[in-house]
């Protein structure tokens, strides 16, 4: 028993240590570095990813995200709280998801033409809900504050 109890832990420990993917359904926080914008973020066990977007900075404002794990995309049309729309669709594109930090792509539409909102910005992640963060001097990705 003593053996197996000190096994689980090696084992526990070579994947904390090796950024093991997170479990399914657990919440985590994207940060985006250059901007005060936050996703929280959930991962489900079929392949597709769902959160909320706090993309005015002002932790009333947030809007539903949802995509794909593999490659990991998320978009949504923004929208207020009063529940009006914000003009464009727009959709991330995110690379080096593991480790801890990487760069993403931000696309956005009108609907009559594609955009890129911002190419090869850095993000960060931790385990967890982002919470509200405040605009810390950032501007939001989209402009709006």
């Amino acid at each position: 028993m003593k053996k197996f109890v000190v096994f689980a832990f090696l084992a526990l420990g070579v994947l904390l240590i090796s950024g093991a993917t997170t479990p399914a359904n657990a919440a985590t926080c994207i940060r985006f570095s250059n901007f005060c914008d936050s996703i929280t973020v959930t991962a489900a066990a079929d392949g597709t990813t769902y959160g909320m977007w706090d993309w005015v900075c002002d932790g009333v404002d947030a809007t539903n995200i949802l995509g794909t794990q593999h490659p990991f995309y998320m978009g949504t049309r923004p929208t207020f709280s009063d529940g009006s729309a914000y003009t464009y669709t727009f959709w991330f594109l995110f690379s080096g998801y593991r480790p801890v930090q990487g760069q993403f792509n931000m696309y956005g539409t009108d609907g009559s033409f594609e955009f890129v909102q911002q190419s090869n910005q850095p993000f960060t992640h931790s385990g967890g809900g982002c919470g509200f963060n405040g605009s810390n001097g950032k501007p939001s990705l989209v402009g709006l504050r």
